[in-house]
């Protein structure tokens, strides 16, 4: 004797298709906003790459313009600036327990 259940509810044959389908869904919506965000990353790391080839270009040229002016530092060129000679030492310090506030007052 053989005996084939039916099962009359059409919900209960329906749900591994709404299952796969949802999973389906899940997967895919989880794909897109992984793969927006490596896309958005990518622009940003290219944004800042050129941001960052532009200032290494300036700061070349800055240290090529302080090469030359390093160079035309001369004494006779301090001497036509009004600089002068002289033998005395300074030395900037300050006298034990003195200190400066907030507002630059001595204390």
């Amino acid at each position: 004797m053989n005996y084939v259940l039916k099962n009359k509810n059409d919900g209960v044959r329906k749900w591994p298709l709404w299952l796969s389908a949802l999973l389906l869904i899940s997967f895919t919506g989880t794909y897109i906003f992984y793969t927006q965000g490596l896309v958005v990353n990518t622009v940003k790391n290219r944004q800042a790459r050129a941001k960052i080839d532009k200032i290494m270009l300036k700061i070349g040229e800055l240290e090529t313009e302080y090469v030359n002016l390093q160079n035309e530092i001369t004494m006779e060129k301090a001497y036509e600036l009004g600089f002068l000679d002289t033998n005395s030492e300074f030395i900037a310090g300050a006298a034990f327990g003195k200190s400066v506030s907030i507002r630059n007052e001595i204390q």
